[in-house]
């Protein structure tokens, strides 16, 4: 073999050689691409795993966030409950009985003009009535309600609890016994009524909550029962209740026998006493009505409750008011007074949820809100969350191009408009 051919074999081992060393070489690369490639894969399925671990952490986050508003607290209730009773016992002109603050003058500002317009409504129709002296036929009418044990156990309770409030009860002397006695007047009647009142809210109370403890259950496995006692037990209610064959607990049902015979006492003797009961009742309900709103979305209310309420709102705003003095037309109806109570709590919720999108967001899973302002409102209001939404991610990526620290600041209160 001569000397190219030698060459020529070396050139092709060389050749051969480089040709395996580069397969060989590709083959390694390729090897350890698909490893780095399967430690991409692994890596990419812990980060969407760990993603999906935070995004269920802020999901649960968020939600808790959210219970926490719809939990109202005690306090709160507390409050109310009492800056409330002192605008009745302002309205009915009833003294402060034990030690309630000062403070509880200023009512909440939600409803300060619905207070306002009732005290203004009826205050002087109650002192005008106040004034009205009784005749021989109302004095033989009260002598004949006296002989009734009901009225004979609660009078000395109210004497001794206007005596306790400082009220001057006028006295005069009995020409059939000679004897002093107390003078009947409208004021003593008054005070009779709102003692009974307070006696019959006592009731329904407990009723309310033996309810709750489930003592009514076990009273009908025994086969016991009782009739509800209604919340509101004014002159029409009083004769429909009594009316029936039922039996209410405790001593509400001569209670309440009582109280119809005080209102029927005090309507024959004053139409402007009559005309203030009234008014003041309405605004009382009123009233009642925006903190029902208010604890629409508290965690234990049903939406078969939220549903009962808003049904009826609507059936007594289209009752006629014959009998009421409402001066300000521009005072709400039930309905509006109801989402007024609603209202007020999104401001409240908003805030206690550091006025972030979320609240209003899981705000919009509620069934409740279309029950209470109707699909087409909610679906406003989901398109208004929707393009905050899409604003808010536009301004993260545009401080994020800009390397800039974004201060995002913006209240989301305004989206209580977009149920108006």
């Amino acid at each position: 073999m001569g000397n190219y051919d030698t060459f020529i074999v070396i050139v092709g081992i060389f050749i051969a050689g480089g040709i395996i060393c580069s397969l060989w070489l590709a083959n390694h690369q390729k090897k350890q691409l698909s490893e780095q490639l399967e430690k991409c894969e692994k890596l990419l399925q812990l980060k969407d795993r760990e993603c999906a671990i935070y995004r269920n952490i802020i999901a649960q986050w968020e939600q808790k966030l959210f219970q926490k508003t719809q939990r109202i607290p005690k306090e709160w209730i507390k409050q109310w409950d009492e800056e409330v009773r002192y605008w009745e016992r302002s309205i009915l002109g009833i003294k402060k009985i034990g030690h309630i603050s000062e403070s509880k003058e200023q009512q909440h500002p939600m409803i300060r003009d619905i207070c306002a317009q009732g005290y203004a409504d009826t205050f002087f129709l109650y002192e005008k009535a106040m004034e009205v002296e009784f005749t021989a036929e109302h004095i033989e009418r009260i002598n004949e309600l006296m002989k009734r044990p009901i009225f004979k156990e609660t009078y000395p309770k109210v004497v001794r609890l206007m005596r306790k409030n400082r009220i001057i009860i006028e006295k005069f002397v009995d020409p059939l016994t000679r004897k002093k006695r107390y003078k009947p007047t409208m004021l003593l009647f008054h005070w009779w009524l709102y003692m009974i009142d307070d006696m019959i809210t006592a009731e329904y109370k407990q009723q309310q909550k033996d309810k709750a403890s489930g003592l009514y259950r076990d009273l009908a496995s025994l086969e016991i029962w009782f009739e509800d006692i209604p919340k509101y037990t004014e002159y029409e209610t009083l004769k429909k209740i009594l009316r029936g064959f039922g039996t209410m607990p405790g001593d509400c049902d001569v209670l309440c026998v009582c109280k119809r015979e005080l209102l029927s006492l005090l309507y024959d003797v004053s139409s402007d006493y009559k005309a203030a009961r009234e008014t003041f009742i309405y605004y009382k309900q009123l009233i009642d009505t925006v903190k029902e709103g208010y604890m629409a979305f508290e965690e234990n209310c049903r939406y078969s409750t939220v549903e009962k309420a808003m049904k009826a709102c609507r059936k007594r705003d289209k009752e006629e008011k014959k009998d009421l003095v409402v001066l300000n037309e521009k005072i709400p109806t039930f309905e509006e007074a109801y989402k007024l109570g609603i209202k007020e709590w999104m401001k409240s919720s908003n805030e206690k949820c550091d006025n972030r999108l979320i609240f209003w967001e899981q705000l919009t899973r509620q069934t409740k809100l279309k029950a209470i302002f109707g699909e087409e409102k909610v679906k406003k209001l989901e398109e208004a969350i929707e393009k905050d939404q899409k604003q808010f991610e536009n301004e993260i990526q545009e401080a994020v191009l800009a390397n800039r620290y974004l201060n995002y600041n913006k209240s989301y209160a305004y989206l209580i408009n977009t149920l108006e």
